[in-house]
C-alpha cells in the first residue's frame, strides 16, 4: 500500500531467490548434460486483478545456474536462462476488495 493501493487493478512485483532445477534432454539431441542443478533467480511481473479472486499477468524470470557444465559450450561463465510466462491465477482466500 505504499506506492499503489493494495486493492489496485494493476499489481507490479519483483522477486529474487534460489531454485533447484531438473534438466532433461526431452528431444534427445545430446546438446545438454541432464541432471539436477541449482540457480539464482530474479524477475519481475505485472498482475491484472480482473476480480477479487481471478487475475492474469506476465512474468519475466532470469536465472544463472551454479555451473557452466550444462551444455558443451564453456566460456568461463555460468549458464544463464530467461523465461517468459503468461500467468492465470485464482486467489484461494478472500481478498478485502
Amino acid at each position: 500500500g505504499e506506492i499503489l493501493p493494495e486493492n489496485a487493478r494493476l499489481a507490479p512485483y519483483v522477486y529474487a531467490g534460489f531454485g533447484f532445477n531438473k534438466i532433461t534432454d526431452i528431444m534427445e539431441m545430446g546438446c545438454i548434460i541432464p541432471g539436477h542443478y541449482s540457480s539464482i533467480n530474479a524477475g519481475l511481473g505485472l498482475k491484472f486483478n480482473a476480480s477479487p479472486r481471478i487475475n492474469i499477468g506476465y512474468n519475466l524470470n532470469i536465472g544463472q545456474f551454479s555451473t557452466d557444465k550444462i551444455d558443451f559450450v564453456s566460456i568461463g561463465k555460468n549458464d544463464f536462462y530467461m523465461q517468459n510466462s503468461i500467468v492465470f491465477g485464482f486467489n484461494v482466500f478472500n481478498s478485502k476488495r
